[in-house]
């Protein structure tokens, strides 16, 4: 029990950082959330770099260091064609969780269970509408247990239970992810070839054009899918 009240804590002082760069939190009514194909294209390219620099090690080559793929853009900028109503809704609600998320304790416990109850709902709305990305929206409603629930054992339960729903829904979007690639005759022409580059291009003691080896197997995984993609459009 206490590994796990631990771990939720890290996951609520996140949550509170969230809330309070609220710039980083929150988003247009635009619309728009990760663009899960290029984030998913990126984590590729990271996990082939890396069995590439394992790869170079054994073949006696440079392996030069990699950092993550970086994610894709949560949202896109603000939409100046959004009504003024609907912005000034957003305004209200992004003021209201904002104060309630700093002076909850000044209310008794059935107030902050109530509005904690409105904010929950609005938050989980806003996901929905793909305003907010899932994990904006999940620290966001873990701040909101934490400040809106007053048992200890029940804040406990609460946040166990929504970590475990966003960890489901993650997993059915990844394998309804994967199973639309496999469907994909350009994804499967592709990923055939992922695995030839790696090798190739971790075996080769100099890579052309004075590039970094990672660089290198960047533009030939992209040319990869290029050609892949392009075959599979025909002429």
């Amino acid at each position: 029990m206490r590994g796990r009240e631990v771990a939720i804590g890290a996951a609520l002082v996140a949550a509170l950082a969230c809330a309070a760069m609220w710039s980083g939190a929150f988003r247009s009514f635009g619309g728009g959330g990760v663009d899960g194909t290029a984030r998913d294209r990126d984590a590729m390219d990271a996990e082939a770099r890396a069995a590439t620099s394992s790869a170079s090690r054994t073949a006696g080559g440079p392996a030069h260091a990699t950092g993550a793929a970086p994610l894709a853009a949560l949202t896109p900028p603000p939409d100046a064609r959004a009504a003024p109503a609907a912005q000034e809704a957003r305004r209200r609600f992004e003021a209201r969780l904002r104060d309630f998320l700093a002076h909850a304790g000044a209310l008794d416990a059935a107030e902050r269970a109530r509005i904690a109850a409105e904010l929950d709902a609005q938050v989980e709305a806003e996901e929905l509408a793909s305003r907010l990305s899932a994990d904006e929206a999940r620290l966001l409603r873990l701040a909101l247990i934490e400040r809106g629930v007053a048992d200890p054992a029940e804040r406990l339960r609460r946040s166990e239970a929504l970590a475990e729903a966003y960890r489901l829904e993650a997993e059915r979007r990844r394998r309804a992810f994967e199973a639309a690639q496999a469907r994909d005759p350009a994804f499967s022409a592709y990923k055939a070839r992922e695995a030839q580059v790696v090798a190739e291009v971790g075996a080769m003691r100099t890579i052309p054009g004075g590039l970094s080896r990672d660089e290198y197997l960047r533009q030939r995984l992209q040319a990869e899918r290029e050609r892949a993609y392009a075959g599979a459009r025909g002429p």
